[in-house]
């Protein structure tokens, strides 16, 4: 696509957003569709060269490695998704599901400065349709 090309189609697309029908046929499209085993591989490779490349910069290993599962498993992800007032590692649009990569000097520091900001958050996120995945360092260690 040419320079030219590329300012006018921005140009007619600035400040443009879809309607409500128009996600839902959008997300409809995508929902269940499942990659074929030899694709997975490839976009995990792929992903894991980006992330080697230093892709994704200031993200934690547990991010990355929350990415990594999530882009093998053939899930369309986007990156630290604001949602709300919150913004989650992962989005999966397509489910409505939202990861988050718990690593232990964040989240025990939290904790301990606000008691009960996790459950608070998860169910403001609930309230909103949207469902909420905690993994741990635990979860993520194959990826790491």
């Amino acid at each position: 696509m040419s320079p030219e090309h590329r300012a006018k189609m921005s140009a007619a697309l600035k400040g443009h957003v879809n309607s409500a029908e128009a996600r839902a046929k959008m997300s409809a499209a995508h929902r269940g569709k499942r990659f074929s085993p030899e694709h997975r591989a490839k976009m995990s490779e792929s992903a894991r060269r980006r992330l080697s490349r230093g892709g994704l910069r200031g993200l934690t290993s547990l991010e990355r490695a929350l990415y990594v599962m999530l882009y093998s498993a053939g899930f369309h992800v986007i990156a630290q998704q604001k949602i709300g007032r919150s913004v989650v590692d992962a989005w999966v649009p397509e489910y409505g599901l939202a990861f988050e990569a718990n690593g232990e000097p964040w989240h025990t520091w939290n904790e301990a400065k606000r008691p009960g900001y996790h459950e608070r958050r998860t169910k403001a996120l609930n309230k909103l349709g949207v469902h909420v995945i905690n993994l741990t360092a635990t979860d993520l260690a194959p990826w790491l």
